[in-house]
């Protein structure tokens, strides 16, 4: 099985398209590798929404609680590493991608 997912540029749909540079529409997928003392966590490069990405921002949470900013990174990066993450306690996390004109949203 395989999985395509549009980075950029025109959509299929015209009626879907922004019609100009905007926020990146959707955050990307996210792994995590747990470490012996740190969780990695890793992602794809998304789509920039058509304009160069300034930033990715990472958060972390409880499963079914509020997630908080841990790091931000430069674009061209696509891991972090939380060495702060509470041993024995399920977290997850969530990346957002920034460029000029916002914030991708948190889903």
């Amino acid at each position: 099985m395989t999985v395509i997912r549009q980075r950029g540029g025109m959509r299929l749909f015209a009626a879907f398209d922004t019609g100009g540079p905007a926020a990146p529409p959707l955050s990307p997928p996210v792994n995590v590798e747990q470490e012996k003392d740190a969780n990695n966590v890793k992602w794809a490069e998304p789509d920039d929404g058509g304009s160069p990405l300034t930033a990715y921002r990472i958060y972390r949470g409880a499963p079914g609680g509020r997630e908080s900013l841990i790091g931000e990174v430069k674009p061209g990066r696509y891991s972090y590493i939380d060495r702060n993450r509470k041993k024995g306690g399920a977290v997850r996390y969530k990346v957002t991608a920034v460029n000029a004109y916002g914030e991708s949203p948190r889903n």
